[in-house]
């Protein structure tokens, strides 16, 4: 039985967005504050919070490449960076795009290589080699942008308002996905249970990567989903309505729904509980628990 509830708050700084469960530490992107906090999920601490002059402003997207390092997209008004977190240091080593008006969204990482959107009017996509920091392919425009890329061993997937799009990384020949598609998306994806799952502004988009069918969940509040992950059982949805919702990937039936005054943006997995970043001027990041599961690493009682 599943039975999710709140067990922790943690501090980090303002508008937390982007989130991402790596090296054994749950890592935020504080937009407003310029920079990324590292929090430890058994203590329930932030062990550091990383700045960078110039290049983690905006942070927008995580993920974390073959060798265990945390990257950035960041976007800000007038300048954006690519930038790559050592994990042992908790240090900027490397930024491998800045440019004043281009602003990097999303960032994911497939076929071996980094792939990072650009919030802009050209609309388009860019691949780099991790290892020479080189480009080694950008995308013609008008594509839109969305807040991360998916690999699901075959293609490398990527969202926009309002199509889901399937990219062949051998030839980048793109496929649009849009029939049965929820019009309007918040661009967020994630890949599970052998399905692409997509983040609507009422709800969430399974998509089948092989006959490119979908079938749509609409959530009881249709507030906008901001956040996915799944648990390796179930699939795993926030809003911004402060909800919190277990679902079973076969069914789509709703197993749980965790309820919070909170808007809630992104979400993770750390092999034992959720984390979701509660946005706003004041940032936490909140630790939800199975309380059925026997599993407690905060030392607490939750009877």
């Amino acid at each position: 039985m599943t039975f999710y509830r709140q067990t922790a708050s943690v501090a980090v700084q303002s508008e937390p967005i982007p989130i991402l469960y790596s090296n054994g530490s749950i890592w935020v992107g504080n937009f407003d504050s310029a920079s990324v906090s590292r929090i430890n999920p058994v203590t329930n601490t932030v062990t550091a919070t990383i700045t960078s002059a110039g290049f983690l402003t905006g942070p927008t997207s995580l993920a974390e490449d073959d060798l265990g390092n945390v990257w950035v997209a960041c976007e800000s008004f007038s300048s954006g960076s690519v930038s790559r977190i050592d994990p042992a240091t908790n240090t900027v080593n490397a930024s491998i795009y800045t440019a004043n008006g281009i602003k990097p969204t999303g960032i994911g990482m497939g076929a071996g290589e980094m792939w990072v959107s650009f919030n802009s009017s050209s609309g388009k996509y860019t691949r780099f080699d991790t290892t020479t920091l080189l480009e080694t392919y950008a995308s013609g425009t008008g594509l839109g942008f969305g807040y991360n890329f998916k690999d699901d061993g075959t293609n490398v997937w990527f969202d926009t308002f309002s199509a889901c799009r399937k990219v062949d990384p051998s030839t980048n020949t793109i496929t649009s996905v849009t029939a049965g598609i929820t019009a309007t998306s918040f661009m967020f994806l994630h890949y599970a249970f052998g399905y692409i799952w997509r983040c609507t502004n009422d709800g969430i988009d399974r998509v089948n990567p092989t006959t490119n069918a979908v079938t749509a969940l609409t959530s009881a509040t249709s507030a906008v989903v901001q956040g996915i992950t799944d648990n390796g059982v179930d699939i795993i949805f926030s809003d911004i309505a402060g909800e919190i919702r277990v679902v079973d990937p076969t069914s789509l039936a709703v197993k749980q729904t965790v309820t919070s005054g909170n808007y809630y943006w992104a979400t993770t997995f750390d092999g034992s509980a959720i984390w979701a970043n509660a946005y706003g001027p004041s940032g936490a990041c909140h630790k939800f628990i199975n309380v059925n599961a026997g599993i407690f690493t905060d030392g607490a009682s939750h009877l």
